[in-house]
């Protein structure tokens, strides 16, 4: 009866284990692509935008972290996005965040990195589940005329910007 006892005990276990693994894990791991809900001007014309489409998003989601380190070949999160300027001009940035952002046991993540040339920052969070991925984005800096950064230049700002991605096969 001891030994009945303690073998339902070992499988009660067992099974609870599982059954929080996979609650832990319960997004699907890969590359993930979409788009955010923000104008990002893909064709210029004269030296204004001619042509407006949703900015790009992709990612690796891995079993405990979004995003790749510098050195890898792909897997960093990459996004598309439009900043408007304290002056009225507006400026295009292809934005890549080299790196991992850790995905706590619920599948949030966040990052919040320096820009590259350490005039302002470039924000992502967001939530991944099942094969499905959304949150939020943006970036700040100040820039000069031309729109490179620039710590005496104008204050540029995308505003909270909403993105929505998906496994891709």
């Amino acid at each position: 009866m001891r030994m009945m006892r303690t073998a339902i005990l070992v499988v009660s276990v067992l099974v609870a284990t599982a059954t929080v693994a996979f609650a832990a894990t319960s997004w699907k791991t890969g590359r993930y692509a979409g788009r955010t809900d923000a104008k990002f001007c893909v064709k210029f014309k004269n030296g204004s935008c001619s042509k407006f489409a949703k900015g790009k998003i992709s990612f690796r989601v891995n079993s405990n972290s979004i995003g790749a380190p510098h050195s890898a070949k792909s897997g960093q999160v990459k996004f598309q996005v439009r900043e408007k300027c304290a002056d009225g001009s507006f400026n295009n940035f292809n934005v890549k965040l080299d790196g991992e952002a850790p995905l706590s046991s619920k599948g949030k993540f966040s990052s919040n990195v320096t820009t590259g040339g350490g005039t302002g920052k470039d924000k992502i969070s967001g939530k991944v589940s099942g094969s499905h991925a959304s949150g939020k984005l943006r970036r700040f800096d100040k820039e000069d005329s031309k729109g490179n950064e620039d710590p005496n230049g104008v204050k540029c700002d995308s505003g909270v910007v909403h993105w929505s991605a998906k496994l891709q096969k």
